[in-house]
């Protein structure tokens, strides 16, 4: 059995590092779990490397790390384990790519599986990157119920709406503009100024709402997409998103609806013809919902990452 020491936020209820537990129980892995906020404040250390395969590290950025951490993680390194980490988001491109040379996080990565496709940069700056595109968990129940909540709305937004959202990324502020002013009572912003809606919850508003439109922070890139792609698909969210390069993973059309990044009229197109035509916009919901589910959930993305370390 392959054990691994995991470091994370595993407070947070709703965590990537949560999903990338279960992914690996789910896996055969045995996994010991150190909270990284627990750590940083010197409450616990890290144990003894012995009898341990890997150390799988998954940093909130922001959050410090102990004055020793380096030689907390090196004696891991020395003792033939590997450290890998995993982010679902881009770093290069905007403010906060100078974490990359100030964080030690970054130094102590054996292989870093990252969503930002731009590999060549992360190889410049010293670090061992990895392309894996975001996926969904299904420690959760993906499959909704329609609610009466949520039944006036025919289009909505589901995620981070506020101007704290990375400001090179002018795109969404726009689109929320003119999604708001074509749909108007119609258009729903979730969770807008409200707590966040997780899990099941999650899984009814895509249930019940026809067409979920959102954005990844395409800002200077061709390739990329945030795990809004699979977390809407994958629980069976009919979604329309500005098109990319999906390097083979989606298919436009076939398992979401795309318009071209900057073409508002194409957007309003996409997204009326959906509404109109019922039996369609569930077929490629449906089509979506199944091929996420066989190829992009976290247990298939950790047993790529299992494969390649060990």
């Amino acid at each position: 059995m392959t054990t691994v020491c995991m470091v994370g936020n595993f407070h947070a209820e709703h965590s990537t590092e949560n999903d990338l537990l279960h992914a690996l129980h789910v896996n055969g892995c045995e996994v010991g779990t150190y909270d990284e906020r627990d750590w940083h404040t010197g409450s616990i250390r890290l144990p003894d490397p012995d009898g341990y395969d890997l150390l799988w590290w998954t940093h909130t950025p922001g959050w410090p790390t102990p004055t020793d951490a380096v030689q907390q993680v090196e004696r891991f390194r020395r003792a033939g384990v590997p450290v890998v980490g995993y982010h679902l988001d881009r770093w290069w491109g905007l403010r906060r790519q100078t974490d990359v040379y100030t964080t030690p996080y970054f130094r102590l990565m054996d292989a870093f599986y990252v969503a930002d496709p731009q590999v060549d940069r992360w190889a410049a700056a010293g670090v061992p990157a990895f392309r894996m595109s975001p996926g969904v968990s299904d420690r959760h129940i993906l499959d909704g119920t329609p609610t009466r909540r949520w039944v006036d709305y025919d289009v909505a937004f589901i995620g981070n709406s506020t101007n704290g959202y990375h400001p090179e990324h002018t795109h969404r502020r726009d689109m929320l503009e003119r999604l708001s002013k074509r749909y108007g009572r119609r258009f729903a912003t979730i969770p807008g100024s409200g707590p966040a809606i997780r899990g099941s919850d999650l899984a009814d508003v895509y249930a019940t709402i026809p067409v979920i439109v959102g954005d990844s922070c395409l800002v200077g890139l061709d390739s990329y997409w945030s795990d809004r792609v699979p977390e809407t698909v994958g629980r069976g969210g009919f979604l329309v998103h500005p098109d990319t390069d999906w390097q083979g993973e989606y298919s436009p059309n076939v398992h979401l609806g795309v318009w071209r990044l900057g073409d508002w009229e194409g957007m309003v197109s996409v997204i009326d013809a959906a509404l109109g035509d019922t039996e369609r916009r569930l077929g490629v919901a449906a089509e979506g919902a199944a091929h996420v589910r066989a190829t992009h959930l976290y247990r298939h993305k950790v047993k790529r990452v299992l494969e390649n370390m060990l």
